[in-house]
């Protein structure tokens, strides 16, 4: 067996084993693992004296193997996994949010100030059989069915305050089964697999959340009065300050979505050895699946008591203003009411057939080049807008992939050479996008068409049998040729190039995609001596990337900071020390450790700043 104790900065503390055995010789064996995990996290919450982004992971595995003599081309594999993770957000308040001499660094300054633990957890149960029989010289036949149970959610202080002014609870349970048959087969110039595959779903989402929308957010302010009612300035100010105990709305929204989702597949793919140069493959795939879709949902007015009574004005000087009053509390009432009459979700399927070809020339033993091309699909699906506990439906996604690589050995295998060139063509690519400037308020749409294309290219030389070295360098450059998105005219300050039902509309044709960057990279050297010392260190790089998709749910016009918001460049070094015994290892660990202060994601009121430099010594040995 193995095991493994490790402590670190910011409450590091993990734990693993595994072992294993035969239970029945060379008929049953078993094994089975175990790690447990804990960090207090480097961000402080200075409302509730606690860690921000405190973490817990937890997870098991046993596996048994059967291969009874009494058929002896039967093997038989079954394993359960229980996995468990709770997390804090890795967000800070920006310190220099309204402070416009910006004189607070945001890295010593890593606080929350929420009056509500953020955390997000995930609790799952996995079940599989795989069962494998070989039916003769050329002729395999394989079974692996699959059940598991997902419990998945978070509890979020939307607002982000000291002040109850806002919280979502979101829970996601996830029911599934899938059974795979298939056959595979290896002649002399032929190979390949013929299969079915069947998967069920089973889906509850549950959300409730207290939210607050100041009311020139909504659209009701001096401007709104003095366009639709017709009146001074003064007057105008005169009735919003009425508003003002009022103000911001608060609301309590409910949602519940329930899915099914039933998928069926046929596939194939083979490789044939034409000459001893050239191969051919192709594969081909058909996949049908019907979803079943329910939803409810409802809003209601949580402080709708501090409205003002339009009777309290009966025989003031203010008495002019009742009927504004009255029917100002009407519009608040009747949009709250409106917000209740949710589309409701229809039942959905969806058909495609995926072809695969491609063809690779085998230069020599150590050098292959291959061409690609396949086509791929995600199918469409329901999702739930944390923030508004309202249910939404998003179409199925294609893509156009070609791909040319090459694979090569040096130096009597010693240095291996790789490479990949790509293009990818989206249609109606999901896309997860913020609608407003609150980060909760999300939903995936469908983009018309986009393109990703780039290359990556890896190197690792053996040196010696002591000395390794390795680097790789990427580049995946995205581009949506074709978006136009709806955001509600509530949510966005700036005005969009059309409107529709009441909604601004943008066009995001021609940028990239968010949060990935577009040039990444990393080198590194391990030394392993025979006295047992041991090192590595790595270096990788990252280039900037865009923050947002959608730059105007920034409330601002182009040229201001935090209109196109962009994350952070970074190259960090990592290393891990150790001596070597014959069972037992001690190492010395280090992650970023230059300290390299970065933003993971860029934003006006919120920030994710990098994980700053960790030191940890750990212990691995065997049994």
């Amino acid at each position: 067996g193995k095991y493994r104790l490790q402590i670190g900065e910011y409450g590091e503390r993990e734990a693993a084993i595994a072992f294993g055995g035969g239970l029945i010789e060379d008929q049953l064996a078993f094994r089975f693992s175990g790690e447990h995990k804990e960090a207090d996290g480097f961000i402080e919450n200075l409302t509730l004296k606690q860690p921000g982004n405190a973490r817990e992971d937890q997870l098991y595995r046993l596996k048994f193997l059967l291969t009874p003599d009494a058929l002896p081309d039967l093997s038989a594999q079954l394993s359960y996994t229980h996995a468990e993770n709770e997390r804090g957000l890795n967000w800070i308040n920006n310190p220099n949010y309204g402070n416009a001499s910006k004189e607070f660094s945001v890295y010593s300054h890593a606080y929350v100030y929420n009056n509500l633990a953020n955390k997000q957890f995930y609790d799952a149960d996995l079940v599989s059989l795989k069962l494998d029989y070989l039916l003769n010289d050329v002729w395999n036949f394989t079974s692996v069915t699959t059940y598991s149970t997902v419990d998945d959610g978070s509890i979020r202080d939307a607002d982000g305050t000291a002040e109850e002014l806002s919280r979502n609870n979101w829970n996601t349970s996830i029911d599934t089964f899938s059974q795979e048959l298939r056959l595979t087969f290896d002649y002399e110039n032929l190979q390949g697999i013929v299969g079915a595959y069947y998967f069920n779903e089973d889906i509850g989402s549950k959300t409730i959340g207290l939210s607050s929308l100041s009311l020139d957010r909504a659209g009701l302010d001096d401007e709104f009065l003095m366009r639709n009612y017709g009146l001074d300035a003064g007057t105008a100010g005169l009735v919003m300050a009425q508003y003002d105990a009022f103000n911001p709305a608060l609301y309590v929204n409910t949602g519940e979505t329930t899915t099914e989702v039933t998928s069926y597949a046929l596939f194939t793919d083979f490789v044939y050895q034409i000459t001893e140069q050239w191969d051919i493959y192709a594969g081909l795939r058909f996949d049908r699946e019907e979803q079943k879709n329910a939803d409810n949902s409802t809003v209601a007015l949580n402080n709708g008591h501090l409205l003002p009574d339009p009777a309290s004005y009966q025989g003031t000087p203010y008495q002019g203003i009742i009927p504004l009053i009255t029917g100002l509390n009407a519009f608040i009432h009747n949009s709250v009411e409106n917000a209740n009459g949710t589309t409701p979700l229809v039942d959905a399927s969806f058909d495609t057939v995926l072809p695969k070809i491609g063809v690779s020339y085998h230069w020599n033993e150590d050098l292959t080049t291959s061409f690609t091309f396949q086509q791929g699909y995600r199918s469409g699906g329901v999702g739930t807008n944390t923030a508004t506990a309202t249910a939404y439906q998003y179409d199925p996604e294609y893509t156009n992939n070609y791909e040319f690589s090459l694979r090569s050995t040096w130096l009597e295998g010693a240095l291996v050479a790789n490479a990949n060139i790509f293009y990818i063509d989206w249609t109606d690519q999901q896309v997860r996008i913020q609608l407003s400037g609150n980060v909760y308020d999300s939903e995936t749409k469908n983009a018309g068409s986009s393109k990703l294309q780039g290359f990556e290219l890896e190197l690792n030389y053996q040196v010696n049998s002591q000395f390794k070295l390795y680097s790789s360098i990427g580049q995946a450059k995205s581009e949506f040729t074709e978006f136009l998105v709806a955001a509600p005219k509530s949510n966005t300050k700036t005005s969009g190039i059309s409107a529709v039902n009441g909604d601004d509309v943008y066009d995001l044709s021609g940028r990239s995609f968010a949060d990935p960057p577009e040039w990444t990279g990393n080198i590194g050297a391990t030394y392993t001596a025979d006295n047992g010392l041991f090192a590595n260190v790595s270096a990788n790089y990252a280039s900037t990337s865009p923050g947002y998709i959608n730059p105007y749910i920034s409330g601002h016009e182009p040229g201001h900071e935090y209109y196109d918001v962009q994350n952070d460049s970074r190259t960090l070094v990592n290393m891990q020390l150790g001596y070597e015994w014959d069972s037992i290892g001690v190492y010395l660990l280090g992650s970023n450790i230059f300290d390299k202060e970065y933003l993971e994601y860029n934003g006006e009121e919120r920030l994710t700043i990098g994980q700053p430099r960790q030191l940890s010594l750990s212990v691995r040995g065997s049994f």
